[in-house]
């Protein structure tokens, strides 16, 4: 038979009242999100819990208002909770600590289902591995492929160089050029420089735009008290 944990309300909202511990950890208080309610003023909302440590069941008070108190000690930390001792919260809620025997379960037997009579396995062919054909003759032997020759291209004689002319005999006998004294008009034309000037207006503009922006940005982020004091 296995053996669980148990608390026993001697005295309180419901004596006699019966509480399985079936989980490693369980909170008590007055609260309904507890896993044991006890609804007594002298019991905090989340006054004590008892955790599983091992095979030992360790109590904590949980900083309650009243306290909780084992044997008549009142307690200042984990205690290591033993079969038979006596659990008060506060004055008047009491609580024994003992085990108790649960009935095994047993698990229902289950019955084979009769397998019906087989039907006898068919036999299979016998795998024949096919007979290997004698291999085809060679194909013909091509020759390899000769690139075909080229005839170099035939040289040609570089064209003579054309004869020195002779120096002029005066500076004014070299022919003048077109463009000798002056650069025309036509061959060279300097590019104005366009200034570009920023009308006013666009200032303004820009500044107005630039105001409206913070003031919305300001106003969205709720910034008009922390920066200027306007609340």
């Amino acid at each position: 038979m296995a053996a669980t944990n148990r608390l026993v309300l001697n005295s309180g909202p419901t004596p006699g009242k019966e509480y399985l511990l079936e989980k490693p950890e369980v909170f008590i208080g007055r609260d309904v999100a507890n896993d044991l309610v006890i609804n007594d003023p002298e019991v905090s909302r989340r006054h004590a819990r008892i955790y599983l440590q091992g095979n030992m069941y360790i109590i904590e008070d949980l900083g309650s208002t009243n306290g909780t108190s084992v044997n008549g000690q009142k307690l200042t930390g984990p205690y290591m909770l033993r079969a038979g001792e006596q659990i008060t919260f506060g004055e008047r809620v009491n609580l024994s600590f003992d085990a108790v025997a649960m009935a095994p379960v047993v698990p229902p037997v289950v019955q084979p289902a009769q397998q019906p009579a087989s039907a006898p396995i068919p036999a299979r062919p016998v795998y024949q591995a096919p007979i290997p054909q004698p291999p085809a003759a060679y194909p013909p032997q091509y020759p390899a492929y000769q690139t075909p020759y080229q005839q170099p291209p035939a040289y040609s004689q570089p064209p003579a160089p054309a004869a020195a002319q002779p120096p002029y005999a005066s500076p004014d006998a070299m022919p003048q050029s077109q463009y000798s004294g002056q650069v025309p008009s036509n061959v060279y034309q300097e590019e104005p420089v366009v200034q570009y000037r920023i009308p006013i207006w666009m200032f303004v503009l820009i500044g107005v735009l630039l105001i409206t922006i913070v003031v919305l940005l300001i106003d969205d982020f709720h910034l008009w008290c922390p920066l200027f004091g306007i609340c």
